[in-house]
């Protein structure tokens, strides 16, 4: 049940026995291109142009807006907006906006999350989350520790923390030189 309009490009893996996967009920606009060994989840939005490498995730309920570029081997989050024409050259935990280039983080994505029908008390936790990762000028690992005690148990706090911490706490739009531990 996905919608792709004039010339998409979607390669197949290129890989023995592996795919390139596409959920469901996706709108794939005109000029996308999707890498080989892409996962696609439901319910997403890619805009006219938009670019994805291969070997990237992009997660359900996500948009990439128009000229939008995921490189290689990038996860982006669940509920993501990604505004037009930004880069993203690393990984993207759900539930944001990211905007610019150099891509930077935009806030949470409370307008779709709010359509997506998520209490505001949620959206409150979620944004309480991403304040320590992007704005408390400490390193990622340091950020967990803070949203693991501060911020409300919920199934969106432990997406936002299996996320980081999956992905080794390389994340894009980190100010420069807070990686350390």
């Amino acid at each position: 049940n996905n919608c792709i309009r004039e010339h998409v490009i979607i390669n197949r893996s290129i890989h023995k026995g592996q795919s390139t996967k596409i959920g469901s009920n996706s709108f794939i606009m005109a000029q996308s291109h999707i890498g080989h060994d892409t996962e696609i989840g439901n319910y997403v939005v890619l805009g006219n142009a938009s670019k994805i490498a291969g070997s990237c995730k992009i997660g359900n309920c996500t948009i990439l807006s128009s000229n939008a570029l995921v490189h290689e081997n990038c996860n982006v989050g669940e509920w993501v907006l990604i505004k037009g024409g930004c880069r993203v050259n690393n990984n993207v935990p759900p539930y944001t906006i990211m905007a610019h280039n150099p891509i930077g983080y935009f806030g949470v994505n409370a307008y779709i999350l709010r359509k997506g029908k998520m209490s505001e008390e949620t959206i409150d936790e979620i944004a309480k989350a991403y304040r320590h990762i992007y704005q408390s000028q400490t390193s990622p690992f340091n950020a967990v520790k803070r949203i693991e005690s501060d911020v409300m148990d919920s199934p969106e706090k432990e997406a936002i923390l299996n996320f980081v911490k999956k992905h080794n706490y390389q994340l894009a739009a980190l100010p420069k030189g807070i990686y350390e531990e």
